[in-house]
């Protein structure tokens, strides 16, 4: 939305300072390319017609820019009021001034077939402030740079007070220099010299710009006085320059004391330190009047002859900042005794004011670098284009942990290099193994693993058992299998025999548990061997089938030493021993199994075992 008008705006300006550069005399005299093409397209316009068109365009740029502002929320627009310390433009006064020197009457460079100009005075009046609203048009395409009018003002105030003392002084001391280069320079225009009018510098500058310039040079010779005044004064008492800008109405020692207000008007800001520096010269010298300051003093008390005491008093103090109350600092009473007629043993106490014995007579304004960036630092011009101090410190810890990383994956790639570098000489330097005898292994071990998943799958579903050479033995002694096992060790030495064991082993151990875990008697039979064996040794399948053939195995308990074996029973005594201790089994199988399913199983188990046994005692005596 700002393109056509900004168009218009800076056309207008180019225009305007074309006009004043060729009626000043310093146009080049060129006869081809741009710089003629735009010194014949600027000749040829009317001044009429460059005076409407600025208007027009000036016109446009204040809708637009109003109607922008409006719609981003900006209070500068239609129905809005203008800021404080903001002073508007005088389109009237412009236009005013546009319309008088548009009118040939004004003129005073009048050349032969073109069309008449003002004085070169009136064309930079005119100038300057076209150049300061087209920088407000360019700065208002932004929302954030739309507010602000220092930077346009400063640069307006001081072309226009360049133009007007260069225009005294040209006028007060080279007035006859500056009549004859005119002469000289008219011809050079192309034009006749009698066609031109050559008034004083002064008279035709325009009237209503000395009131302005005269006010705005008087203000800042009055700061400049001040500050002069500031530094003399410091330089003189302290030896150094700390605060230039005291009086001023700028804080000088704090961080953001040089920002300028970049939403105020140059000229507003001007008025403002330069009352501030009357009232500051106005305190100077004798004017400075200095009252009486109440304030209590250290006090010393001679409590004794040979002692004394001193009370120093702190009061507190209160910190704040933009938020409010920060910190109460309560105050203190430091008393100090000393002794001795030199007074050379002082002993010191401090007793803290506590409640309304705590009286602050100071206000420490916590700004501690906060500014007017809200204690962030930051980088750039404040106010106009700023970049937070972090956002450095970030970019330095990417560009270190991203250099950080790059150098890791380096790193890991040439280990991954290296790595099969060496795999690849190693591998070389390896004798190839014979890969049917690599396979023969695996195809055996999974072998073993199938047989041995089999026999416990069946084992599980209650299969019978047996090993695949068709062993018809009921189960296998452990010292058969560990005499096989030695005897194959010392004949071949190979693993095969191993294996074979183990897997007889295996078959004979799900066989025997088959076997005896099929039939709940069998079962309350070996329960019960369990619960009345007494030896020191584990009962093993062994003493378990010599206890159901009646062997006496008190030897055996007694002494488990192979070279003493038990005497052999009688066989008349080993069958009554076998029947009684069926008949015991028998009976405690038959117990158990009717409790079971009652609720006791101890009571009636015991009672018959209790009987039997009797009975078998009685039958063994």
């Amino acid at each position: 939305m700002h393109f056509p008008t900004l168009y218009l705006m800076c056309r207008s300006l180019l225009l305007w300072s074309l006009v004043l550069v060729q009626a000043a005399g310093y146009y080049p005299s060129v006869q081809n390319g741009y710089l003629y093409d735009l010194r014949v397209w600027s000749e040829s316009k009317e001044m009429a017609d460059i005076c409407w068109h600025t208007f027009c365009a000036i016109c446009g740029a204040f809708c637009v820019e109003a109607f922008v502002k409006g719609l981003d929320g900006v209070s500068v627009a239609f129905g809005a009021h203008m800021q404080a310390n903001t002073s508007p433009f005088n389109l009237v006064g412009y236009s005013f001034l546009l319309y008088a020197y548009s009118s040939p009457i004004t003129h005073v460079d009048k050349p032969d077939g073109l069309p008449s100009r003002p004085d070169k005075h009136v064309l930079a009046t005119i100038t300057i402030p076209l150049l300061q609203l087209t920088i407000f048009h360019m700065l208002s395409i932004r929302k954030r740079w739309s507010s602000h009018r220092f930077l346009p003002t400063a640069l307006s105030s001081f072309l226009s007070l360049l133009h007007f003392h260069l225009t005294l002084f040209s006028h007060s001391f080279l007035s006859t220099s500056v009549g004859e280069v005119s002469l000289l320079t008219a011809p050079s225009n192309g034009t006749d010299p009698g066609s031109y009018s050559h008034p004083s510098g002064v008279t035709n500058y325009p009237i209503l710009n000395y009131i302005p310039n005269m006010f705005e040079t008087v203000l800042i010779l009055l700061i400049s006085l001040t500050i002069f005044l500031n530094v003399t004064t410091q330089l003189l008492l302290t030896g150094r320059i700390i605060k230039p800008l005291l009086g001023l109405g700028l804080n000088g020692a704090g961080e953001g004391s040089w920002i300028p207000p970049w939403e105020e008007d140059f000229g507003v800001v001007l008025l403002r330190v330069g009352t501030a520096s009357l009232e500051a010269t106005g305190l100077r010298g004798w004017g400075n009047e200095v009252t009486g300051v109440m304030a209590s003093l250290p006090s010393d008390s001679a409590t004794s002859s040979g002692r004394s005491r001193r009370d120093k008093v702190e009061h507190g103090t209160l910190q704040m900042d933009r938020t409010g109350v920060v910190k109460v600092i309560p105050g203190s009473i430091t008393t100090v005794t000393s002794r001795g007629r030199r007074r050379t043993q002082a002993k010191e106490r401090t007793r803290v004011l506590k409640g309304w014995n705590n009286e602050i007579k100071d206000i420490n304004v916590a700004r501690g670098g906060r500014g007017a960036t809200g204690g962030r630092r930051v980088w750039g011009i404040p106010g106009f284009f700023t970049t937070p101090g972090g956002l450095y410190r970030e970019i330095r810890a990417f560009g270190r942990t991203f250099w950080d990383v790059c150098m890791g994956a380096l790193r890991l790639f040439w280990d991954i290099l290296r790595a099969r570098k060496l795999r690849g000489r190693f591998h070389r330097a390896l004798p190839r193994e014979d890969s049917s005898a690599v396979e023969n292994e695996e195809s055996d071990g999974a072998l073993e693993e199938d047989a041995d998943e089999q026999d416990y799958s069946r084992f599980l579903r209650g299969e019978h058992v047996t090993d695949d050479e068709g062993d018809d033995d009921e189960w296998v002694n452990e010292s058969d299998i560990d005499s096989a096992e030695g005897e194959a060790e010392e004949e071949d030495g190979t693993d095969e025999t191993d294996d074979e064991g183990r897997a007889s082993e295996t078959v004979g151990l799900y066989y025997d548990l088959g076997m005896r875990g099929s039939t709940p008697g069998a079962t309350s039979s070996a329960m019960l061997a369990h619960m009345a064996y007494s030896g020191s040794s584990p009962l093993t399948r062994r003493r378990y089938g010599a206890l159901l053939g009646g062997t006496t195995l008190q030897s055996d308990i007694r002494s488990p030493s192979p070279a003493r074996r038990p005497a052999p029973s009688s066989p008349g005594r080993s069958y009554v021993g076998h029947a009684g201790v069926c008949q015991c089994v028998t009976n405690v199988g038959k117990a158990w199994l009717h409790d079971l399913l009652l609720q006791s199983i101890a009571a009636p188990a015991a009672d018959e075992s209790w009987k039997d046994i009797r009975e078998y005692s009685f039958l063994k005596e």
